[in-house]
């Protein structure tokens, strides 16, 4: 059984998570000004953080657990609850807060910048998926010591506003629900599609989402982000641009090689998208903006993704629009449920086995797409549904297609 702490500080027992919650600071206390500290080094700062974290004693965020050449600037205790300091890298200023939210007796550990590029700070980087997301805004790591809720400002009254640090309001970039965070490092972050490489900017197009709109990433990152932060090699040119599949697989390997074998495992951040979208003849809802490592750690993967979504009367699942950057297009993959694909194309005997969307937009134009096999009558079969335009109007094609065995008429009789 662990331990749940309300935001009024009062303990119950239940078997769950810990409740992050800045509530309290509205009932606490707070100094009229910010207690000065001694001098101390960046290294210092975190390994008092993660030791308050009670973690095993070997726990370090590498890059910043090391850090011991670098001597923080306006060290202060803002409250009770914070102490916040800040540091210039690579010409970006950071700051570093230990957060100890209320009614816990373990502290957070954020680091924040106001701006941050994934490309042009973390060596590798560029040429990726999290290269190609460009400029972002409001950013936060942190690094919680157990899964947990944090909560915004909007939890605490808004007469009390004020007494709430600046530097945990920063922190949560903007977000008012409140932030799910994983056990270790968690990433938070504001971006714009303007400031997207070219191919992710096409991706947001072909769902009708806007070039100006906004929306804020969230989840988990590896710990070894920072491993070479503080390195003093120049890291080179850099850009948004997305790599094609060649491209990548050196980069990938060079990732794991500097960084180690769960620097992508330990990736998934994701985008709460518009409501609902459209994808030519596709509609869905509730989609996402996902960058993801794949379990084995070897690969990466990115797109638009929905549980579920309608074409015609096609219901489909599990759908992923991501960029193909060899093709130069963007593809689309999910699974057609078989009985609604039975309105579209149906004959006695016929009887399909895999049914899978694969839609492309290219040149600001979508082709519905659908690849499926089966048997008719016994024998191997293979369909595809494809849409035409007819002026105003769209047609769909199907072809059925028979296996080496083929086909032939008294096949299809009864359809």
């Amino acid at each position: 059984m662990r331990q749940k702490i309300s935001a009024l500080g009062v303990p119950a027992f239940f078997c769950g998570i810990l409740l992050f919650s800045v509530q309290g600071l509205a009932q606490q206390p707070q100094p009229s000004q910010k207690s000065q500290q001694s001098q101390q080094s960046l290294s210092q700062f975190v390994s008092a953080a993660l030791k308050e974290m009670d973690l095993p004693a070997t726990t370090v965020i590498a890059g910043l657990s090391d850090a011991s050449g670098l001597i923080l600037e306006n060290v202060a205790q803002e409250n009770a609850q914070t102490l916040a300091a800040t540091a210039t890298i690579k010409s970006i200023p950071f700051k570093a807060i230990k957060y100890t939210p209320p009614g816990n007796t373990k502290p957070l550990f954020i680091f924040t910048a106001k701006n941050f590029d994934f490309a042009k700070t973390i060596s590798g980087i560029s040429g990726t998926p999290l290269g190609a997301l460009g400029a972002l805004e409001s950013v936060a790591f942190i690094y919680a010591p157990a899964e947990g809720k944090f909560f915004g400002p909007v939890a605490v009254d808004s007469s009390n506003q004020s007494i709430v640090p600046e530097t945990v309001k920063d922190a949560l970039g903007g977000s008012t629900s409140g932030v799910d965070l994983s056990k270790g490092m968690n990433f938070l972050a504001s971006t714009s599609v303007a400031n997207f490489s070219s191919e992710f900017k096409d991706l947001m197009k072909s769902v009708g989402i806007a070039a100006n709109k906004s929306f804020s990433f969230k989840g988990k990152i590896s710990p070894q982000i920072f491993k070479k932060l503080l390195d003093t090699d120049p890291i080179g040119a850099t850009s948004t641009k997305l790599a094609n599949a060649q491209q990548t697989k050196p980069k990938i390997q060079s990732l794991l090689t500097n960084y180690g074998r769960g620097f992508l495992s330990d990736l998934d951040i994701r985008a709460d998208l518009p409501k609902k979208l459209k994808a030519g003849l596709m509609e869905f809802t509730d989609g996402q903006f996902i960058i993801k490592g794949a379990k084995s750690g070897d690969a990466m993967s990115f797109g638009v993704t929905a549980k579920s979504a309608s074409v015609l009367k096609l219901d489909v699942q599990d759908i992923l629009i991501s960029y193909d950057a060899d093709k130069k297009e963007v593809d689309t993959s999910g699974k057609v449920v078989g009985k609604s694909f039975q309105k579209i194309l149906s004959f006695k005997g016929l009887a399909f086995e895999q049914i899978n969307l694969a839609s492309t937009y290219r040149a600001n134009a979508w082709t519905f797409l659908v690849n499926s096999t089966g048997k008719l009558n016994g024998k191997d079969v293979s369909a595809q549904i494809i849409s035409k335009a007819r002026g105003a109007k769209t047609l769909l094609q199907a072809t059925l297609t028979g296996g080496p065995a083929g086909i032939t008429a008294k096949d299809v009789v009864g359809r």
